[in-house]
C-alpha cells in the first residue's frame, strides 16, 4: 500500500524514483552507502512518503555496519533515538520509538498538510534514513 496519497508526497516519490531508481516495496538487493563509502545496509523494507519527506525504512537484519547512540541519553518522551554509523559519516538514523499518528504536520521544514492519521507512517522498532543522505545507492 502507498504511503504517497497527497500531491507533495506523490511529487517526492516521483523525484526520489527519478534520481535513485528505487521502488516504494523494499527488497533484499538494494545496497545502500554512506558518505564516506561504507556499505550501511542490503536491502529495506520501504520508502515511506511522509509531510518531511522520504524514508527509508530498514530492519536491524539489513544494517552491514555498527550504530551507536549520537547521544549518550533519550529524552523519555522522544518519538525517536538518533543513531549514526561508528565509520564516522554522521549519517542520521532514526530508531523509532514511539508512532507520528497524533501529529497532524511534521517538524519545522515539512509540509503543513494537518493530516488527521499523523505526518507520516513511521513504525515502532523500524530504522529510518532520509534517502538523499546516502552517498549512493545501488538497485
Amino acid at each position: 500500500m502507498t504511503t504517497a496519497i497527497y500531491p507533495n508526497r506523490i511529487a517526492d516519490k516521483e523525484k526520489l524514483e527519478a534520481a535513485f531508481h528505487i521502488a516504494e516495496d523494499g527488497n533484499s538487493t538494494t545496497r545502500f552507502f554512506t558518505n564516506v563509502g561504507t556499505l550501511f545496509a542490503q536491502g529495506y523494507n520501504r520508502i515511506v512518503y511522509g509531510d518531511h519527506g522520504p524514508y527509508v525504512e530498514f530492519e536491524h537484519s539489513h544494517l552491514q555496519t555498527t550504530l551507536r547512540n549520537k547521544f549518550p541519553t533519550t529524552p523519555r518522551m522522544s518519538f525517536y533515538k538518533w543513531l549514526v554509523p561508528t565509520d564516522g559519516s554522521q549519517l542520521k538514523v532514526y530508531y523509532q520509538l514511539r508512532t507520528v499518528e497524533h501529529l497532524k504536520n511534521p517538524p519545522e521544514g515539512g509540509f503543513k498538510g494537518n493530516r488527521e492519521e499523523g505526518y507520516a507512517d513511521y513504525k515502532v522498532q523500524k530504522l529510518y534514513v532520509n534517502p538523499y543522505d546516502f552517498q549512493r545507492i545501488e538497485s
